[in-house]
């Protein structure tokens, strides 16, 4: 039993007996302003209607016959009581009293109220119709008397308020018992197939997601023939059952799908694992876990190649969709669907990224049904949002709508603007299933199926033994791995014989769908230098040493010269990190005192292959100038306006340099750190641009990267070649570098 309480005069008090009641019993609080009367009365009326017409229909009686058959699925008995009736009500709200009084009973929906006969009633408003559809008690003196032809003789005594104490010993033990009611849980395994991989999506996907009413079962489908759903919006507040859908929809399709049906591509933008064990499902092409947004965007632009590629063989062939395409030519070509969780972070900044997944969501939405790709797109909610984050036409597109419980206007925004019905819902995992792309017509309200995750697993086993398919992965919350960098462990088994014209010096693993490594490439042009922006030393410090690994496994052995300047502190675990990597693959290493002189040698070597030469032409065998920690350079600081001999040394190498192959490479903690040493003229100088953690960006990067933020662990190249395609990658695990890099290049 569940109460809505309505007490406009006295704001609440006069419930206030039963204020301590559990709020799954008593509701969020006692209703009292009109617009919330409004409200509580519009989610009775649609609880009624779904009732009657989705429940009982002409199968029960009533909600006694229809919860005798529920089973797990009961509809709770509710009161509504109303004190000092019609006190906050007008003539609409008052006529939905009298349509709960006389239409309630048979759903379960009773109506409890005490009437102010001496206030006003609303304009037009009869308290006739009301005491039709009511026990009637009258007041008579000191007691009360039955507006009935037997009992109007009798007066009844009513009896006096109960003690506190009394209240209290009933009201404690009632909440501490719904407290310890559990969820209502549908079970998995009443809707799993008997037989895995016997259906077929040429006609479009069809497979259960929960339960509905006392016997039904509630379809997920798109693509199918008739109707408009094509695409899915799903949507629903934290802890709610959104996760539990996902798992009972995604488990769902690869057990009565084969791979060769169906594929599914899983970006997840939350913090969170919620997609890590389907790392193992056949069906999956992509897994992306805490996805950045340029790893979600490239998902987006490959899924628009697919549809580029079967718009042709379809044009070629003659038909016009998948199920035709299928029947003339004979081939599986399986369908598509991209689960994409809280897609709303595509537009959390308005930058050109934003743009281009919105461009292209709108033409997967438009063209992707007649090809079999489609969209379920989820998110918590979208309050927060801005209201064009989809075009609206791309949200035109979007047929099947599934909600579960979320605030009114979320409510309006995933549904329709006038369907609430997602903000009356009451327990984890209730939703409604719209298929007519909100409109309040479509509602049909239905519990998700549940699924432990060790009966996932036990699915999931039996499903990885089948196929030896594998997704590609990429996981946000892991580090990359120079393991899987398989050009660099190329060159490091079968090294060079000559110098290649460009260097691949490696950064990390892109957060894109690329295969190959984010590399700068290091040319012998001018301006072909590298520096790399972050506060943390340990991240500068993995893309400082795999830098320097690519340049010398990227030449012969023995040509390799890369003069390291250690700023750490010597007192710093860092430091020795660096000095182990003294001596190997022409690494030399030196520290705060051979600052002046280092930087010395690099220009001799500069010098003396810009001189004019009678014989043959100077060794330009590319050399590395590495400087990690510039803004400890006491030597490079200027004093006043007067920059050291040193700084303009530096100066010349990073401007004329690079024609010669002395390259320079950097690491300091901020673009200020980098003044103090050297002018904003020679940031110009410099191609290759890295922006980590805690950096400032914009001075980095430039300024149309106002709003970038880079996120600990990643990175972001900049190249002024082309400055409006920001390159994020996932930095080298420090460790796992340095280990890799003992194994390989000892020696070299």
């Amino acid at each position: 039993m569940r109460f809505t309480l309505v007490d406009h005069l006295n704001k609440g008090g006069a419930f206030a007996s039963l204020l301590k009641l559990h709020k799954s019993l008593l509701g969020d609080m006692v209703w009292h302003e009109e617009a919330q009367i409004a409200d509580v009365m519009r989610g009775l009326i649609d609880h009624m209607s779904i009732v009657i017409q989705k429940y009982l229909t002409n199968q029960y009686a009533d909600i006694e016959a229809y919860n005798a058959a529920a089973g797990e699925l009961v509809e709770a008995y509710r009161i509504l009581a109303i004190s000092d009736f019609p006190a906050g009500f007008d003539r609409a709200r008052a006529e939905q009293v009298v349509s709960i009084a006389r239409n309630g009973p048979r759903c379960g929906v009773y109506v409890v109220l005490t009437v102010d006969t001496a206030a006003p009633v609303p304009h037009g408003f009869k308290l006739a119709e009301l005491y039709r559809n009511a026990t009637v008690l009258t007041a008579e003196g000191d007691g009360f008397r039955f507006d009935h032809p037997v009992l109007r003789r009798a007066l009844v005594e009513l009896d006096p308020t109960p003690p506190k104490a009394a209240v209290d010993a009933i009201v404690e033990p009632i909440s501490k018992g719904a407290t310890r009611l559990g969820p209502v849980k549908v079970d998995f395994r009443r809707f799993a197939p008997t037989e895995l991989w016997q259906e077929s999506t040429a006609d479009g996907v069809q497979v259960p997601i929960g339960r509905r009413g006392a016997r039904d079962i509630q379809l997920f489908e798109v693509g199918r023939p008739q109707g408009i759903a094509h695409h899915a919006l799903i949507a629903g507040k934290t802890g709610l059952g959104k996760t539990v859908l996902l798992h009972a929809l995604v488990l769902q399709l690869a057990l009565r799908y084969s791979p060769e049906e169906l594929q599914l591509y899983l970006v997840d933008f939350k913090v969170g694992v919620e997609f890590e064990p389907y790392r193992r499902l056949p069906h999956v092409r992509v897994l992306a876990i805490e996805s950045e947004r340029e790893f979600g965007l490239s998902v987006l632009e490959g899924l628009r190649a697919e549809l580029n590629r079967r718009g042709e063989l379809f044009k070629r062939d003659g038909v016009s969709g998948l199920a035709a395409f299928r029947t003339s030519t004979g081939e599986r070509m399986p369908r598509i669907i991209a689960v994409i969780d809280e897609f709303q972070q595509f537009f959390e900044s308005s930058d050109r990224l934003a743009s281009q997944a919105r461009l292209i969501l709108d033409d997967l939405a438009r063209r992707g049904r007649s090809f079999g790709i489609h969209l379920v797109l989820c998110t918590q909610t979208i309050s927060s949002s801005s209201p064009q984050a989809l075009e609206p036409s791309t949200l035109s597109q979007i047929g099947l709508r599934i909600a579960l419980q979320l605030e009114e206007l979320d409510s309006f925004r995933i549904l329709a603007r006038d369907n609430a019905a997602a903000y009356h819902l009451e327990r984890p995992g209730e939703a409604i299933y719209n298929d007519k792309a909100g409109h309040v017509g479509g509602n049909s309200r239905f519990q998700v199926s549940f699924i432990d995750s060790a009966e996932r697993t036990a699915y999931l086993d039996e499903l990885s033994r089948r196929s030896e398919l594998r997704p590609l992965v990429f996981e946000g919350n892991r580090p990359a791995s120079i393991d899987r960098n398989r050009p660099l462990a190329a060159l490091a088994s079968t090294p060079p014989q000559t110098s290649p014209p460009a260097l691949h010096l490696y950064l990390g693993e892109p957060a894109t769908l690329e295969v190959q490594h984010t590399a700068f490439r290091l040319r012998r042009q001018s301006r072909s230098s590298l520096i790399a922006v972050g506060q943390s030393e340990s991240e500068l410090l993995a893309v400082f040493i795999s830098a320097m690994v690519s340049f010398s496994l990227a030449l012969p052995p023995g040509r390799a010269r890369i003069e390291v300047l250690n700023l750490l502190n010597v007192d710093d675990p860092l430091h020795e990190r660096l000095e182990s990597m003294r001596g190997r693959g022409g690494i030399r290493i030196g520290g705060r005192r051979h600052v002046t002189g280092v930087i010395k040698t690099m220009a001799e070597i500069m010098d003396s292959r810009l001189a004019d030469h009678d014989g043959p032409p100077p060794d330009n065998t590319p050399t590395l100038l590495a400087v990690f920690g510039l803004q400890r350079a006491r030597e490079l600081q200027k004093e006043g306006h007067t920059a050291p001999e040193a700084a303009r040394t530096v100066s010349r190498i990073l401007r004329a340099g690079p024609d010669v192959g002395v390259h320079a490479l950097l690491a300091v903690d901020t673009c200020a750190g980098f003044l103090r040493c050297l002018e904003s003229k020679d940031l110009a100088e410099i191609d290759g641009r890295i922006a980590l953690s805690g950096s400032d960006s914009a001075k980095v990067l430039g300024d149309h990267t106002l709003n970038f933020r880079s996120k600990p662990h990643f990175g972001v190249l900049f190249e002024p070649d082309t400055p409006d395609m920001l390159k994020k990658f996932k930095l080298y695990d420090l460790t796992g570098l340095i280990d890799w890099c003992h194994t390989h290049i000892s020696g070299r």
